[in-house]
């Protein structure tokens, strides 16, 4: 916002936290050749009920609820895409800010 001095260049953003995946993951850590990550935010696994009682949607709830509550973001705003293994220590989180207008159903995303 242009008014509070914020001007937004992009959507997508990551965060480097320092949890071990296993902490934020639990069983649904992905080992592939490329690393260790979690698929769970894009899928929007959990929204499905058989799935939202996860280590990974716990964490998510929390996260999304943080930084919301932080940044002044209206619910909805804050978007997990994306967990990956940064190292045995910690992970980085890819995000997406939704702009305020596209979750009231105007502007061009509609």
């Amino acid at each position: 916002d242009a008014l509070y001095g914020l001007v937004a260049l992009q959507w997508d953003y990551s965060l480097k936290l320092m949890y071990s995946i296993s902490i934020v993951g639990g069983d649904d850590i992905v080992d592939s050749d490329r690393g260790r990550y979690l698929n769970d935010g894009s899928l929007q696994s959990c929204g499905d009920p058989t799935h939202s009682s996860s280590i990974y949607c716990t964490f998510e709830m929390y996260l999304v609820n943080d930084m919301e509550r932080a940044l002044g973001l209206t619910p909805g705003q804050f978007v997990v895409l994306f967990i990956k293994e940064a190292d045995r220590h910690s992970v980085i989180v890819s995000f997406r800010l939704l702009p305020e207008m596209s979750l009231k159903g105007s502007g061009q995303d509609t």
